[in-house]
């Protein structure tokens, strides 16, 4: 197997976490290549990343050189890089305002599927549980991204992952999964051959591939990412990459990158007052 160096993100938000991602991912010959990620050199790691290697190792069997900075071992360590934890097998606790990185798997009995997401969202209310005003905003996205991979990907499995940062008073989501992604839903659903980055706005523009009154999850949850809580949103599916922060949005050139599925990521500080999600509903 190929050694995959893996990119540190030079400071915080999304098109740090995206260029980490990207130097990282770029290097692969195919979006399903078994690899080795080499961390022996990497001080910090990016949740997004932390998220996309642990998806990634988890769909191809890819395998890992671990970290020789000591902290940086202790805090994956911590979080369960890159293989994850069950929130309902292990012991589950909130450690280094991270949550552990979470697979939630699809099972015949959808209430056992509901317990695992509900029992991430009760870590992640951790963070703000002296902030009601965002329970809301924080937990619509989350299980909207979470059901997509389910109904969507074609796929049975799905990571999440949240950590809080105190000191900017701000926290990150990550969702990701190894799926068909958007541009193959398109083609397999409604058999429309879309380019990826076109896959990627219609997805944005609420048209689903189910059926014509559903679809405006995903637009749902980025406007109350991006305008309620004033945070940073970015979505990777194939090769097409979007990212908004506040009211401005990219599709960034992302050359000799192909994320087989779809990752998730978005950053918000917390709120002083109460948000509205109402107004962001369709």
């Amino acid at each position: 197997m190929r050694n995959i160096s893996v990119s540190e993100a030079s400071k915080d938000g999304v098109f740090y976490e995206l260029h980490a991602i990207h130097q990282t991912f770029s290097q692969l010959n195919n979006p399903q290549e078994k690899v080795i990620f080499n961390l022996s050199h990497v001080k910090s790691i990016p949740p997004a990343l932390a998220v996309a290697i642990s998806t990634y190792v988890q769909a191809t069997n890819s395998a890992i050189i671990p970290p020789e900075n000591v902290e940086t071992l202790s805090y994956l360590k911590t979080i369960g890089f890159p293989m994850g934890k069950n929130p309902l097998e292990d012991k589950y606790v909130l450690a280094d305002q991270c949550t552990p990185i979470t697979f939630i798997k699809k099972t015949k009995d959808a209430t056992e599927r509901d317990k695992m997401t509900y029992s991430f969202l009760d870590i992640i209310w951790q963070f703000i549980k002296d902030n009601k005003n965002i329970k809301n905003a924080l937990y619509y996205p989350i299980g909207e991204f979470v059901n997509n991979i389910f109904e969507h990907s074609k796929k049975n499995i799905g990571c999440v992952f949240a950590q809080e940062f105190p000191e900017s008073n701000s926290i990150e989501i990550c969702i990701a999964d190894s799926g068909r992604g958007i541009k193959k839903s398109y083609k397999e659903e409604l058999n429309l051959d879309f380019p990826h980055d076109i896959a990627l706005v219609e997805c944005l523009m609420g048209h689903s591939t189910k059926s014509a009154d559903r679809g405006f999850g995903v637009r749902t949850s980025k406007d109350i990412i991006c305008r309620g809580l004033k945070g940073e949103f970015m979505l990777i599916s194939g090769q097409a990459v979007y990212a908004a922060s506040g009211n401005d949005e990219f599709i960034p050139n992302t050359p000799g990158f192909n994320w087989q599925g779809v990752i998730i990521y978005y950053r918000f500080s917390k709120p002083e007052k109460n948000i509205d999600i109402n107004k962001y509903l369709e």
